[in-house]
C-alpha cells in the first residue's frame, strides 16, 4: 500500500513538473534587429522563423478565394501559427504559445514590437498612435494558454 502511494505521488509530481512548466522564449539578439527582420512584413512570423524550428510544414486550410490564403505552421511542436490573408483590407494572425506563460509572450512582444508610430495602450494591447490604420496586437489567455492576435489593415 505504501509503495503504491509513493508511486502515485512520484507520477503526479513528474506530470505536474513536465506539463505545468513554462518555457523561456528566446530574446531577439542584435542580428534580428540588424537584419531588419523587425521592420519588414510580419515581425511575429520573422521572429518565429528566426528562433524556432518548424516541426510541421505550412498547411493550407482554405483556398475558397481562388488562392491559398489561410494556413498554419507549427514550430517546436508547441507554437501554432495561423495566418488568414484572404481579404484585401488586411490580414489576421493568431499565434498559440503552448508551454509558455503570458508574461513570456508579453516580454517578447514588447521586445519585437517597437514601431515608432505605435504604442502599448494597455498591458496586452498594442496599436497605431491616434487609432490610425495599421497593425494591432492583443494578448489573451484561453484555457491557460497565451494567444497572440495580430491584425494589420484598415
Amino acid at each position: 500500500m505504501r509503495l503504491n502511494t509513493l508511486f502515485i505521488i512520484s507520477c503526479l509530481t513528474i506530470c505536474l513538473y513536465s506539463f505545468g512548466q513554462n518555457n523561456v522564449l528566446p530574446t531577439p539578439d542584435k542580428s534580428f534587429f540588424d537584419n531588419k527582420l523587425s521592420d519588414t512584413g510580419n515581425v511575429v512570423h520573422n521572429y518565429l522563423v528566426s528562433y524556432f524550428e518548424k516541426t510541421e510544414a505550412k498547411k493550407y486550410i482554405d483556398n475558397n478565394y481562388g488562392w491559398d490564403c489561410k494556413w498554419t505552421e507549427v514550430f517546436n511542436s508547441k507554437i501554432i501559427y495561423k495566418e488568414f490573408i484572404c481579404h484585401e483590407t488586411g490580414y489576421n494572425i493568431t499565434v498559440i504559445f503552448h508551454g509558455y506563460s503570458y508574461e513570456e509572450v508579453l516580454r517578447i512582444c514588447k521586445a519585437i514590437l517597437t514601431y515608432s508610430d505605435h504604442k502599448w495602450y494597455s498591458e496586452n494591447k498594442y496599436g497605431p498612435l491616434d487609432n490610425d490604420p495599421g497593425c494591432r496586437v492583443t494578448i489573451e489567455m484561453k484555457d491557460d494558454v497565451p494567444i497572440l492576435n495580430y491584425y494589420c489593415g484598415c
